[in-house]
């Protein structure tokens, strides 16, 4: 009876491998890629505004607010996907401004400051941030 099991799954898993195994596989043909044949740099044409620089610099200037006493919070700058990029302890009836190197990728960071939460666009290498806030009034 073990012999008959034995031979049973034996030829079974021979038939299989010969079924399976024994697949032609298509012709294809290989894809003809044209390579220029540059012989010096002067013969590379680049787009005019091309440059090697992956990072630009950047003014932040941070608005102060007129406030009758004095708040003081951490304010926290970070990329859209929460990579911090800077932080700071800051009064809030303050102005403040500095520069501070960025990738030239990102094109909005999100500034907060307490509960306050602002996406900014970075334009003409520049961030402006005011504490100022969209609130509705129910009376």
């Amino acid at each position: 009876m073990k012999k008959e099991y034995f031979l049973a799954v034996a030829l079974l898993a021979l038939i299989q491998v010969t079924f399976t195994s024994c697949k032609k596989l298509e012709d294809v043909e290989p894809k003809t890629v044209i390579v220029p044949t540059v012989t010096s740099f002067k013969q590379i044409k680049v787009d005019p505004s091309f440059n090697w620089k992956s990072t630009r610099n950047v003014t932040f200037n941070i608005a102060a607010a007129n406030t009758p006493v004095t708040i003081t919070n951490t304010l926290v700058m970070k990329t859209e996907t929460g990579v911090i990029i800077y932080k700071k302890f800051q009064r809030m009836n303050e102005a403040f401004a500095t520069n501070i190197t960025l990738p030239t990728s990102l094109k909005k960071v999100v500034i907060s400051y307490g509960s306050i939460v602002k996406t900014i666009d970075i334009s003409n290498n520049k961030i402006d941030f005011n504490f100022i806030t969209e609130t509705t009034i129910v009376e």
